[in-house]
């Protein structure tokens, strides 16, 4: 009697058993169906409900089927056409014969265009997107996709920019009146900051007693206002005002100038000169400015001894008060009343002045 081996049902001969074989070896035939059958389907442990189609699919098939009944009945209701390989994926696969078969409705990835994309369309089919120009992002409307340009509907005011976590941001219109600032990692919306001067008149020093200039660290030029004290008057006349010398000065290399401030000189007793005012000065080791030296400009002290005031009477009367007005390095008045003609006191002459005007 003909009796193959067989490992799996590809291996049975549909010849055997001969029609001259004897029965003493149709045992032998079972086992070698039952053994191929279990080798072949050695996970199906329940009924197999595809149809012939579905399982047409693994016609070229050979070798043991490792997949469970559950997963060999979703073949059921699935196209025809699937190879051996592919059958040999469904191993673990719990996807429904819909979800299968939409797997066969998708475009094979290998056809893709570099940069496309699978998408799904509006009739549920999945249908390959062409890859966007340079720049564009993928974008939802909330029904489909498209590429667009990615930037954001953005409200009057607002600012793109980019967020410390690398993504771009909005940022909202500031309050009325602030500027957009950068502190050199970030940007924001801030008050504007008060300005800051750095060239031109900084500031003024003024000294009205002696005392010692000190360079701030922006200023590299000075103008120096140097008035001594005014005289004291006497019974003669009123006393002189004080001269005025103006310099500029270059300073950069300066740090400290000795200020001497004079005094206004006192008033004569009767019948007596009045005496003279004290001398002012600016002193820095390179540069020294009196009330009457050192200056770009020199001022001298005007006099005007007596002033007519009606019916033609001639009275003396003090100075007019120098270059201040009055206020530093005026002479003293006349020591004569202006009413009665009687000899007096002579006025106090009043004190000088340094004024140091600070440029950067």
């Amino acid at each position: 009697m003909a009796l193959e081996s067989a490992t799996y049902i590809n291996d049975l001969n549909a010849a055997n058993p001969a029609a001259t074989d004897g029965l003493a070896q149709a045992d032998d035939h079972f086992r070698l169906i039952k053994g191929a059958v279990k080798a072949t389907f050695p996970n199906v442990t329940g009924a197999i409900t595809a149809t012939h189609t579905a399982l047409d699919a693994a016609s070229t098939f050979a070798g043991a089927i490792t997949a469970s009944v559950a997963e060999i009945n979703v073949l059921d209701g699935i196209s025809a056409g699937l190879t051996a390989a592919e059958l040999s994926v469904l191993d673990g696969i719990t996807a429904s014969t819909a979800g299968l078969n939409l797997v066969g409705s998708l475009p094979v990835v290998g056809t893709l265009a570099e940069g496309s994309v699978v998408v799904g369309n509006s009739s549920s089919v999945a249908s390959a997107v062409a890859i966007g120009a340079s720049g564009t992002v993928l974008k939802s409307n909330g029904t489909t996709i498209s590429w667009g340009d990615g930037t954001p509907a953005l409200s009057r005011g607002q600012i793109l920019y980019g967020h410390a976590d690398g993504t771009t941001q909005v940022l909202s219109a500031g309050s009325n009146g602030q500027v957009f600032t950068s502190d050199g990692t970030d940007v924001s919306w801030q008050a504007p900051a008060a300005p800051s001067v750095t060239s031109g008149l900084q500031s003024v020093q003024v000294f009205t007693s002696s005392g010692t200039w000190t360079r701030p660290s922006n200023i590299t030029k000075v103008m120096v206002y140097v008035t001594g004290g005014g005289g004291g008057g006497g019974m003669q006349g009123g006393g002189h005002d004080a001269a005025t010398a103006i310099k500029l000065i270059d300073v950069s290399a300066i740090s400290t100038a000795t200020i001497t401030v004079g005094t206004g000189g006192a008033g004569s007793a009767l019948n007596a000169a009045g005496s003279a005012g004290g001398s002012s000065s600016w002193s820095d080791g390179t540069n020294t400015v009196t009330e009457a030296s050192g200056g770009d400009l020199n001022l001298s002290n005007g006099r005007i001894d007596a002033l007519s005031v009606g019916g033609g009477v001639s009275r003396p009367v003090k100075e007019t008060g120098g270059f201040w007005g009055g206020t530093y390095g005026q002479g003293g008045s006349q020591g004569i009343d202006p009413d009665s003609g009687a000899n007096i006191s002579g006025g106090a002459g009043t004190d000088g002045l340094v004024y140091v005007v600070e440029h950067a």
